[in-house]
């Protein structure tokens, strides 16, 4: 099938159904049905073979590269990708509808449409009305493509006044093996005169303390265009704010982005509930206000830093799109100094072990786990702070404007074949247990030959140094840092399918790449990389050392044969790697001197400890035992 179709979309909102208060002259969800059969009501024109639309439920009607989302109950729909048959001339029709009495009506229904392009083939959907019982049609629209069901309203007033309207929903699979349309929910009605909806509370999740922005949007319904709208907003239930938007023009069918006249003083770092609301159209009652309110949650940060984003994406040299995707994306990162101490991302590549032949040997389990969270079926697929991304300077630009409220600090030291990662993530808001930090060691570039054409592969993961699971940060306070540090030992060359060796044959080209993600909704909220200077790229002298008592209980005793003024370091590490226990040293002798190390606050078990003094290094075994 056809995995590596590119999952670049644009979102697609045309408008919400009429009001409750709107005189609906015909209305079809499409629940009644039963089988595969298509209301009895309903005609339609095909010459699949599978016999073009059918009913069902989303599940049902999908296939393995067309997966319909979940809707109210059953929908209709016609599959290209599962019958990859001759769809190129697909009409689902309505039955008569009586518009005869009107003056206005509006046409309002869900879709579920790609506009997807497979070898070649582009697949497109048009909306068409019939006056004489389906023997011509009009085109009125044409669909949009999109990831998920969109909800559409177009105005169909020029059709008032006939008493035979048929709505035909035509696709056309481009005479190619593309993916299909889904349908639901449709509907005729006649609008209300003075109708507006509050679509959206627009508050940022995250501000920072001063003047807050009260922001909004609303969508016009009614047949009248709205001039004037009273807005108000309250705070944690407080005495609301009212104001007025004056001297706008929002045409019927069209949504209009507002904010509130006065901004919202946020005077304290905290979680604050926001009710925005909308009243008073052109100075008259809405005829549906049921619809005109929503609340949104904004936290309160104490200040702010400089945004991050993070690009991942999905890739494989045996997948002929990703190479085409990667002509351009590539050097677009490149020239936005990605993965560089002034670059304007980070970046991290994940190369999987498929389309057929599957045979990239930089995958391996961590980027599958990856894959799994994101629940990646087709590549290339990029992601931009966790969600989907279209691979464009518009999306890296985006994602740098935000707020972001945490700062990362990464310190990456390099001794022989080991590589300790020491990540600091401070909260200048406050952040719930739970969230995710993920620490990424990547390649900056390797050359390597597949299938697909591609011999330049840059930004690549070769082992999650936290596990591809992240770790577990607890709950955060502004202000209060976080410090995880993790060791890995690394083998240079012999890459090979499952394993976590570096193409290079030292830390030269090796960048870290840390963020911390929330797990449950995808939401990357800050990354950074190390701007630390790679210590040493050969293995260290050895340190002289002796340790005792070993077993130890509270104090450690080092005896380290030093350099003059060069100190010692100290680092013990616990079985999966974390630094637990650090401490330095300062020494103006040479020769050996003895240094009280204490195990004091750790737990029973087999510790390493890591002895550094100048470019000196020696790592020895110890047990805490009490």
């Amino acid at each position: 099938m056809k995995n590596s179709f590119t999952k670049l979309f644009s979102l697609l909102f045309l408008g919400a159904v009429g009001s409750a208060s709107a005189q609906t002259l015909f209305s079809e969800d499409f629940n009644s049905t039963s089988g595969t059969a298509i209301p009895a009501t309903w005609t339609q024109t095909t010459g699949a073979t599978d016999g073009g639309f059918k009913s069902g439920t989303n599940s049902g009607l999908s296939s393995s590269t067309w997966t319909i989302p979940a809707a109210n109950g059953r929908v209709v729909a016609t599959n290209d990708d599962g019958c990859n048959c001759d769809k190129s001339n697909e009409l689902l029709s309505t039955p008569a509808i009586d518009m005869s009495g009107v003056s206005n009506a509006y046409l309002s229904f869900k879709a579920f449409f790609y506009a997807g392009s497979y070898n070649g083939a582009t697949e497109s959907a048009k909306v068409r009305v019939s006056t004489d019982a389906g023997t011509t049609w009009t085109d009125v629209m044409s669909l949009q493509g999109a990831a998920g069901w969109q909800s559409i309203t177009t105005d169909i007033s020029s059709y008032a006044g006939n008493a035979d309207v048929r709505i035909g929903f035509y696709y056309n699979d481009g005479s190619g093996w593309t993916y299909g349309l889904g349908l639901d929910d449709v509907s005729v009605f006649v609008p209300s005169d003075l109708d507006v909806s509050l679509t959206s509370n627009n508050m940022v999740e995250y501000a920072v303390m001063g003047n807050v922005p009260v922001t909004g949007t609303f969508y016009n319904s009614g047949v009248q265009t709205i001039t004037s709208l009273s807005v108000s907003y309250s705070v944690d239930g407080g005495t609301p704010v009212t104001g007025m938007l004056n001297g706008i023009s929002v045409a019927p069918l069209t949504s209009y982005d507002f904010t509130h006249p006065t901004a919202w003083n946020a005077t304290a770092p905290g979680t604050y509930s926001v009710a925005l609301s909308i009243s008073m159209p052109n100075g008259s009652a809405d005829s549906s206000p049921n619809d005109n309110s929503a609340s949104a949650t904004v936290n309160i940060a104490t200040q702010s830093v400089t945004a991050l984003p993070l690009v991942e994406e999905f890739s494989s040299n045996t997948c002929p799109p990703c190479a085409s995707f990667n002509a351009t994306f590539i050097p677009l990162l490149e020239t936005n100094h990605t993965n560089l101490p002034d670059g304007l991302v980070a970046a991290v590549k994940y190369q999987m072990d498929w389309p057929s032949p599957g045979t990239d040997k930089s995958y391996n389990p961590d980027g599958e786990t990856r894959r799994a969270f994101y629940g990646v079926t087709g590549i290339p697929d990029a992601y931009i702070d966790g969600y989907g991304m279209g691979g464009t300077q518009a999306d890296l630009d985006n994602a740098a404007d935000r707020i972001a409220v945490i700062d990362i600090q990464v310190n990456a030291v390099y001794y022989g074949n080991t590589i300790t990662a020491e990540v600091t993530a401070t909260p200048y808001a406050n952040f719930p247990a739970g969230l995710r930090l993920f620490i990424a060691l990547t390649e900056d570039h390797y050359n390597d030959s597949g299938t697909n054409g591609e011999t330049d592969f840059h930004y690549v993961m070769r082992k999650m140094m936290s596990t591809g699971n992240g770790i577990t940060l607890p709950a955060m306070t502004p202000g209060n840092s976080v410090t995880e540090s993790r060791s890995f030992d690394a083998t240079f060359g012999s890459v090979a399918q499952g394993n976590y060796n570096l193409w290079g044959s030292n830390f030269d080209g090796v960048t870290i790449v840390a963020w911390v993600q929330n797990t449950t909704t995808g939401q990357v909220f800050q990354a950074a990389i190390d701007e630390s200077v790679v210590l040493s790229t050969a293995t260290p002298e050895e340190l002289y050392v002796k340790l005792f008592p070993n077993p130890v209980a509270d104090n450690l005793f080092v005896r380290a044969d030093l350099q003059g003024s060069e100190g010692l370091q100290v680092n013990i590490f616990n079985s999966l790697g974390q630094k637990v226990a650090s401490q330095a040293f300062a020494s103006g002798a040479t020769g050996y001197q003895n240094f009280n190390v204490s195990t004091e606050g750790l737990s029973n078990g087999v510790y390493m400890v890591q002895m550094i003094s100048g470019n000196k290094m020696s790592t020895r075994s110890v047990i805490v035992n009490r």
